[in-house]
């Protein structure tokens, strides 16, 4: 089963395509296993499942040894929270912060995931994150906050969800519609054990 699963997950990441992602995950549901949090594969995994828009891929992740408070390497500091926020997964954000990720976080330079998520545009994540708790005023090594980014970038949305006081007369267009409150219900919590798992 290791072997297989192993073979897997190599050829899932080789290629994003969705039948290895549904082949490794029905693997991972057989074995009894952990995934190890250390290992590149599992984040790499994660990653492939995240930027696949497969939320249930990333919870099966977690809930089988990949830990909301891991950190990919010492160069990036991402922890799950991070990359499923830069990669839009509002689910695998959700869910993460629901089991004990901190919302506030810092990566390299300090960026958290309200940082990666506004940079991105991705609207949704940022208002969960900001419902969730996320220090909207978090300033990255540079100085700068998520709303700084977001104007930066060009996605005014967020700019003007971020930082209420923003002028809506500077924003071409006018005012806009913040995103719409999440829905949170719908995420499982994990059992006592895997939550504080260190």
């Amino acid at each position: 089963m290791k072997d297989e699963l192993q073979e897997a997950l190599t050829q899932c990441l080789a290629s994003g395509d969705t039948a290895h992602i549904d082949t490794a995950e029905r693997l991972l549901k057989k074995t009894e296993a952990q995934v190890d949090p250390t290992d590149t594969m599992t984040w790499g995994w994660f990653v492939v499942a995240v930027n696949n828009n497969r939320p249930d891929v990333a919870q099966l992740l977690i809930q089988k040894g990949l830990l909301v408070s891991a950190i990919n390497n010492e160069t990036e500091m991402k922890t799950p929270l991070h990359v499923a926020a830069d990669a839009g997964d509002d689910k695998t954000v959700a869910y993460l912060v629901k089991n004990g990720a901190d919302v506030n976080a810092e990566a390299a330079k300090k960026k958290t995931a309200l940082h990666f998520s506004a940079n991105e545009g991705h609207l949704n994540v940022v208002q969960i994150l900001a419902d969730l708790g996320a220090t909207v005023e978090a300033k990255d090594s540079k100085g700068r906050t998520a709303a700084d980014i977001a104007k930066h970038r060009g996605h005014l949305q967020i700019t003007r969800l971020l930082n209420p006081s923003h002028d809506p007369e500077q924003i071409p267009g006018g005012l806009f519609d913040a995103a719409p409150a999440a829905d949170l219900s719908t995420t499982p919590p994990l059992t006592e054990e895997k939550k504080h798992r260190k």
